[in-house]
């Protein structure tokens, strides 16, 4: 059995699908993340903590890379995959100093760096190209989730498109999503919980960061309300966040309590989609292809999201969902106000949202794309 390690960050846990079907088709997996790893206790799969600052630091960074290699060492493993922005760097250099053959890494969006307008971020951007092209030396393969990442790497010379490939997404794990076991008492109790009454309810998942669009997001439900003469519910679900200037504070949500019932952090997220009849992620950070899109798309809900890459991937415009400008609360309510007011438009970008999904973005269909490089690694 060959040894595939996924090191990632401290949501590694969202690999666990994906590592439990490369075990069962006969792989030897672990998982290396920066969380408490007590996702994979039950799972059979074993699991390795490291310590990773999120920032730059030059000190901290060395050690991470000095933990990583000695892990390697000590283990082996046939093939080192990093997944997000600094795993993917330090598992390509770490792999390198551990004499690892089978070394690639994922480019899971373009983070903070490329969404922020901030003079801190603008000074970041060499760094981040010099470190990407030094461990594209260390990699022979590196994996972009968008076309868009895809192409800026290759126009910014960080790496040479032969040693590229495109996989949209980390795959849909549809058998967890799956509405068949969601009764309809369930979806009945939750709707009285939160005082549903035949109301178009719009969703949206994400961390109270402002580039997710969080803020937006509550001035345009506040006037589709007001052109919609209330007939709408918008729920706001996600936890808080200690990301500094970038965090939406709790006082800031209140001050749209009337027209957002916001939720906080749920363990429910199925239930919440299929009582659901629109989502939406105004993002206007650079992700690779958002989650949330594809397990709210192949649940049917039409989808509202941004002109962003990795979101127009899975958003096809007035196919499965509405595109609009990012940081644009105005044109957001627009698209809102057209959904809430049209169930046949909805239905009809439901429908192709879940067949879209099931055509490309599924788990299986992602494995299987990387079993072909993971073997033609080791081989």
């Amino acid at each position: 059995m060959k040894k595939i390690w996924i090191v990632g960050g401290e949501d590694i846990h969202m690999r666990l699908p994906l590592l439990k079907l490369l075990k069962f088709r006969g792989f030897d997996v672990t998982a290396v993340g920066t969380g408490p790893g007590t996702a994979f206790i039950g799972n059979n799969i074993p699991y390795f903590e490291y310590k990773m600052n999120r920032f730059l630091s030059p000190i901290s960074d060395h050690q991470t890379i000095k933990e990583l290699t000695n892990l390697f060492i000590k283990h082996k493993p046939d093939v080192v995959h990093g997944v997000d922005t600094k795993p993917a760097i330090f598992t390509a250099i770490a792999g390198n100093k551990a004499n690892i053959k089978g070394i690639m890494r994922t480019i899971t969006g373009m983070g903070y760096i490329f969404s922020s307008h901030s003079p801190l971020a603008f000074l970041l951007k060499p760094i981040y190209r010099y470190l990407q092209r030094k461990a594209d030396k260390f990699a022979p393969l590196t994996v972009f989730q968008n076309p868009d990442d895809q192409d800026y790497f290759v126009r910014h010379n960080m790496i040479t498109s032969d040693r590229s490939r495109l996989i949209l997404g980390s795959g849909i794990d549809l058998g967890s999503l799956n509405k068949t076991i969601i009764t309809e008492k369930i979806k009945t109790d939750l709707k009285q919980q939160l005082g549903l009454n035949n109301e178009v309810v719009f969703l949206m998942i994400a961390r109270l960061v402002k580039h997710k669009g969080v803020v937006e997001y509550l001035k345009a439900a506040r006037e589709t309300k007001l052109k919609t003469n209330k007939k709408t519910c918008f729920l706001l679900v996600g936890p808080t966040t200690n990301e500094g200037g970038q965090a939406v504070s709790l006082d800031t949500i209140k001050k749209y309590r009337d027209d957002v019932v916001y939720l906080g952090a749920r363990n429910d997220v199925p239930v919440l989609l299929t009582i659901s009849d629109v989502f939406a992620l105004p993002t206007y950070y650079r992700e690779g292809v958002p989650r949330v899109l594809m397990e709210a798309s192949v649940m049917g809900l039409p989808l509202v999201t941004t002109d962003m890459p990795g979101c127009r991937e899975v958003a096809l415009d007035d196919v499965t969902g509405l595109i609009i400008p990012p940081r644009n609360s105005t044109k957001m309510a627009d698209a809102f106000v057209k959904l809430a007011e049209n169930k046949k438009l909805r239905q009809r970008l439901g429908a192709a949202g879940s067949t879209h999904i099931k055509n490309g973005f599924t788990l299986e269909q992602v494995a299987e794309q990387y079993i072909q490089i993971y073997n033609s690694l080791i081989n």
